[in-house]
């Protein structure tokens, strides 16, 4: 579900984008989970929980800061528009 999805779902108060925005990398974290764990399958590899948590939170860290840090002031931007 993108974050705009979310948007329209939670009240339509700035505080509100960060949650929609954390609410869209969680969903995606979880949608990569699911396919990784199905391609490590097909390819006869086992995919840990381990390697879920390392491949979509720790190595993902700096990505996380990124859009928290950028995102919400675009959309607060483009709103005010």
């Amino acid at each position: 579900m993108p974050c705009g999805d979310f948007l329209q779902i939670v009240p339509q108060k700035n505080v509100f984008i960060y949650l929609a925005l954390i609410l869209s990398m969680i969903c995606g974290r979880i949608v990569w989970g699911v396919v990784s764990f199905f391609l490590y399958g097909l390819s006869g590899s086992a995919f840990t929980m381990g390697l879920f948590m390392t491949g979509a939170f720790i190595n993902g860290i700096p990505g996380i800061v990124v859009q928290i840090i950028i995102i919400p002031p675009i959309v607060m931007a483009l709103q005010r528009r």
